[in-house]
């Protein structure tokens, strides 16, 4: 036997299992896939007058206290759970209070800590202004 008939014959043996399937209705072909794009969730995002940037405010306020500390680079500041964030004044105002400490190295290489108290208020999205902030040694 030829290499040619041998490959008809593993052809048929292939083939045949398959055509009896599909008449046994058994198998059938894939579904055409739709070409046409599916649109995707629409997100819903919240204005940021009224998302709760309490977080964001206790981040963006230690880059104030840090400006006030004769080591910057030193500063290790509680996570944001361990401080006190609270809003003041209506939601639209977007005004955050936020008390905490931090602990940073004085002239002389000591650790200390320093606690702070500061008003920080969202003026646009991603834009803050700080209003008050006092910073005191223990």
């Amino acid at each position: 036997m030829d290499a040619l008939s041998r490959l008809a014959i593993a052809a048929v043996i292939v083939a045949v299992p398959f055509a009896i399937a599909a008449r046994m209705g058994q198998f059938s072909p894939p579904a055409a896939v739709s070409a046409a794009p599916q649109p995707l969730p629409k997100v819903v995002e919240v204005d940021w007058h009224t998302k709760d940037e309490s977080e964001d405010a206790y981040y963006t306020i230690q880059g104030f206290v840090k400006n006030r500390l004769k080591s910057p680079g030193s500063a290790q500041f509680p996570s944001v759970r361990a401080a006190r964030v609270g809003q003041v004044g209506v939601v639209t105002d977007q005004r955050y209070l936020v008390a905490a400490y931090v602990d940073s190295q004085n002239s002389f290489g000591a650790l200390l800590r320093s606690n702070f108290v500061g008003e920080i208020q969202q003026t646009s999205k991603g834009h803050w202004t700080l209003n008050e902030l006092h910073v005191s040694a223990r």
